[in-house]
């Protein structure tokens, strides 16, 4: 009888289920920061490679659907508000590139950490873990002002030259979150992206690393 009462305890353990609760959609927030690359190569140029720290603001929504007890899949769509700026000055001119949107969508395949801790008696939790990785799209602006300048006795006025454009590319990571009984949760990632484009026979592209902290609400 102690055998059986032990047998029917630990199916009834086993057969809890928590992380159904959490199939649906969510919405949340985060911020976080990092560092970003902007590597210039090309035939004609000098190889050049700087860095900037970086600080984003994002906006996500998604859907999530447990596939058993201790696996879940997401799919979700993001967009960041970003400060990545790289600047540089001569006698005569400032080059300035920046990129302050960039946005992408999201697979999530991730693993129900519960049923563990469970098992070894801490309760219920809805914590799990996950892989991430996606196609990722930013926004660069590009812009070179030349000042007014003399050049053999004649002057010259100063003018701008701008361009604006989407480089396209891919995002990796992993995180961890916690989802309250309340529905609200929190979570943590971290993201590798990288974007390329070739014009002119210049190849820039401008890997980036990112932490980030954030909350969620699942409905």
């Amino acid at each position: 009888m102690k055998n059986l009462a032990f047998c029917a305890s630990l199916i009834a353990t086993l057969a809890i289920t928590p992380s159904i609760a959490n199939a649906g959609f969510y919405i949340g927030a985060m911020v976080g920061g990092g560092t970003t690359e902007l590597n210039l190569t090309g035939d004609d140029i000098t190889d050049s490679k700087n860095e900037e720290g970086t600080f984003t603001a994002a906006v996500v929504g998604g859907f999530e659907l447990p596939i058993t007890k201790y696996a879940f899949l997401a799919g979700e769509v993001y967009i960041d508000a970003t400060n990545t700026e790289f600047s540089e000055n001569t006698a005569i001119s400032r080059t300035e590139i920046r990129n302050n949107v960039q946005f992408g969508l999201n697979a999530l395949i991730g693993a129900n950490i519960q049923p563990w801790l469970q098992l070894a008696g801490e309760g219920t939790h809805n914590v799990g873990i996950y892989f991430l990785a996606g196609p990722h799209w930013e926004y660069w602006e590009d812009e070179v002002s030349v000042s007014s300048f003399t050049f053999g006795g004649t002057s010259f006025q100063g003018f701008s030259v701008s361009d604006d454009r989407v480089y396209t590319g891919f995002q990796v990571g992993f995180g961890g979150r916690y989802i309250f009984p309340n529905s609200l949760g929190i979570r943590g990632e971290y993201r590798f992206a990288r974007v390329e484009r070739t014009s002119n026979n210049v190849k820039r592209e401008t890997p980036s690393h990112e932490f980030g902290l954030g909350i969620t609400y699942h409905f």
